[in-house]
């Protein structure tokens, strides 16, 4: 499997994981890490794209007609700005999310806009879409190509890509050096999480460099079905 096709890149990726973050605090250390020479890019998101079980939640869309809505479960992929293009993931319609926390405009996958009943992604855009939690009414502005959230063998699912980053776990860095320079950023990289996290000891299922797979342990999925924003 090593080199199908996932449909993203994550060549040279590093990444760092914190279940026990508090909010916003992956946003103050991903600030910190763009500083180090080199340091590509470093982005906020949930967790790595494909290997976990995502979150999940509830999404309720109004029809264009205004005549009805339909509520459907989907996976929360949370991500900023940069997330969509960090991994190289194709758009098929429509463009990206903005910049900010919980921003309306969100991307979804095709699974997700067939699911809709849109078998062109274009009529997918501009569609309303509901979480009941927040009252919040998101607007679709883009459609991702399809790729694989937990393994090649499992069905792909409907997803959202949203821009809930203060409650990011997870901070994706792309290395731009290599060999014992790449080993000195990653002790630098080590460093910065000490400081950061203290207590919290820095351990493979942390701190992971990805070349191919960027499968990581899986876990159950949490809900966010009950999540107050």
């Amino acid at each position: 499997m090593k080199n199908s096709d996932k449909g993203f890149n994550c060549e040279g990726v590093v990444t760092l994981d914190n279940p026990g973050a508090g909010r916003g605090q992956m946003q103050l250390f991903a600030g910190d890490v763009r500083g180090l020479p080199g340091v590509s890019e470093a982005i906020l998101q949930g967790h790595a794209p494909m290997g976990r079980e995502h979150p999940t939640a509830a999404f309720v869309h109004r029809y264009a007609d205004m005549k009805g809505m339909h509520e459907t479960k989907v996976e929360v992929e949370i991500g900023d700005f940069n997330f969509i293009p960090f991994y190289r993931m194709r758009l098929i319609a429509g463009g990206n999310v903005r910049k900010g926390e919980n921003i309306p405009p969100v991307v979804i996958n095709e699974t997700y806009a067939r699911m809709l009943g849109f078998s062109d992604p274009k009529d997918a855009l501009g569609n309303q879409l509901l979480y009941r939690e927040n009252g919040l009414w998101y607007t679709i502005c883009g459609v991702v190509k399809d790729y694989h959230q937990t393994s090649f063998h499992e069905t792909i699912r409907p997803l959202i890509i949203i821009t809930w980053v203060s409650d990011a776990k997870s901070v994706a860095i792309r290395l731009g050096v290599h060999g014992d320079a790449a080993k000195r950023l990653m002790g630098e990289l080590a460093a910065k999480w000490r400081s950061f996290f203290r207590g919290c000891r820095l351990s493979p299922a942390h701190f992971r460099r990805r070349s191919t797979g960027c499968i990581l342990r899986r876990t159950e999925p949490r809900c966010l079905c009950n999540r107050r924003r």
